[in-house]
């Protein structure tokens, strides 16, 4: 039985999303879904008795391609490698079609920034620009080996084959876009934004699980056969980790919750939009 502080949480939720004009809410669906994963994810503990359920460990991050994303205030761990050295970004995503789809970045107004997302031409690209110029590009050639709904471990390289200035994009472990460059990243004062591309702009509709940043070259060279079975586990490299399973600090997810990530250094994240965790569909 629900006790009254149960029952508030609820009514609580309820008023905080009422909204004058129904006509601009989400469709029916994605009503539905925004709902049951709050509830899962915030007050959906003590039925049945007064226990309660484990905690939810299994979860993805939701991106409904329409302004939603996760952001962290600016941070030295966001200029990738420390400008000049290594560097390995990854994540595992899945697409919910073949539109745009921005993966992560960090942007100071457009001059100054990385970007690494999807494009529905070129397949997957990575940018770095300086004082609005490109001086760093890595794009795949075409879109062939994408399909929606179907996960994908992807990462970018920066010393890949073991040389320094050599970058690879990787699908599943092997490299899909390669390039030499040996410009350095310019330290800028974005955000990071997961799950969004302002360079673009394109935005993630689809869903996102194991969001690492690492300051060394995880991988050097095709590791198809080595791909990760289970949550990473933070070490000193670890710059950014995001399991999607991190304790709540504030609000609710689906309207604006905040989390520390499980890095080496901590980083306050916070959803936007209707960026929000998923029970239903995740990697691990």
């Amino acid at each position: 039985m629900w006790s009254r502080n149960k029952a508030n949480l609820y009514i609580h939720d309820a008023l905080a999303d009422f909204h004058y004009d129904p006509k601009a809410l989400l469709s029916p669906p994605k009503q539905y879904k925004m709902y049951k994963q709050k509830l899962i994810a915030t007050h959906l503990v003590g039925f049945g008795g007064g226990g309660s359920v484990p905690p939810v460990t299994t979860l993805s991050y939701s991106f409904d391609g329409t302004g939603d994303s996760l952001t962290s205030p600016d941070h030295a761990d966001w200029t990738l490698g420390g400008g000049g050295g290594n560097f390995n970004v990854e994540f595992w995503v899945r697409f919910d079609d073949l539109g745009r789809h921005g993966w992560i970045e960090q942007n100071q107004g457009g001059t100054d920034s990385w970007s690494f997302w999807y494009h529905n031409s070129q397949g997957a690209n990575f940018q770095v620009k300086a004082a609005s110029a490109e001086v760093v590009s890595v794009t795949q050639a075409g879109v062939a080996g994408w399909s929606a709904d179907t996960w994908y471990h992807v990462a970018l390289i920066r010393g890949w084959s073991g040389n320094a200035d050599d970058y690879a994009i990787t699908r599943g472990g092997v490299p899909i876009a390669t390039a030499t460059d040996n410009t350095a990243i310019t330290a800028n004062t974005g955000s990071l934004e997961i799950g969004t591309d302002f360079n673009g702009p394109s935005v993630l509709n689809g869903f996102m699980d194991e969001i690492r940043i690492s300051n060394v070259a995880r991988k050097t060279a095709d590791f198809s056969g080595d791909l990760p079975s289970a949550e990473y586990t933070s070490d000193a490299n670890t710059h950014l980790l995001i399991h999607c399973n991190e304790t709540i600090v504030s609000g609710s997810t689906g309207s604006g919750a905040t989390f520390v990530d499980s890095g080496n250094t901590g980083h306050t994240v916070t959803e936007v939009g209707n960026a929000q965790r998923d029970t239903t569909t995740y990697k691990f």
